[in-house]
């Protein structure tokens, strides 16, 4: 896949919330997302944009699951993680049309779409994040936070070449 080289490093894909989001995405069992439906089942579509997925903001951020009829709600740790993750996915979306998710017993093959606002607000949480990565991580250890940042600038440079430009 395209995103392969942040995917599954300290940029993207490596966390427990990256688990979640993948969990979601089968369990929707859907080849089509849109980025606002996700954000909306993580319950920050209303947030995004308003104030920052920060620690200090205490962000409820949770997919809410229906699994052999039982409910439950499954918490995202970092938000910032999920917003890296669709960033990725939304990249992947683009550039080959699709990703490719595989779990012990089955391949996924899916999409996720965005709108130009959406995309929007998107990079400007990422920027926000490398800006004061301190706020928007636990402790980490720089190199790694060095490492991540760079994944992180080389997925929004990459992402603004797909704003629609309004003339």
């Amino acid at each position: 896949m395209y995103i392969d080289k942040w995917w599954g490093n300290v940029t993207c894909g490596d966390t427990d919330d990256s688990m979640l989001l993948i969990d979601y995405i089968v369990y929707k069992n859907k080849r089509k997302f849109t980025l606002i439906e996700i954000l909306k089942d993580a319950h920050i579509d209303n947030v995004l944009g308003k104030k920052p997925l920060c620690l200090t903001e205490k962000i409820d951020c949770y997919f809410c699951l229906d699994i052999n009829e039982r409910k439950f709600r499954a918490d995202l740790q970092i938000p910032i993680n999920l917003i890296i993750d669709l960033s990725a996915f939304l990249l992947q979306s683009y550039v080959e049309k699709y990703i490719i998710v595989r779990t012990m017993d089955k391949k996924y093959e899916f999409s996720v779409a965005a709108k130009n606002e959406d995309l929007i607000l998107i990079i400007a949480e990422l920027e926000n994040a490398i800006r004061k990565p301190n706020l928007y991580y636990p402790v980490f250890l720089q190199d790694e936070f060095s490492e991540m940042i760079n994944g992180i600038v080389e997925i929004i440079v990459e992402l603004k070449s797909y704003l629609e430009v309004d003339e």
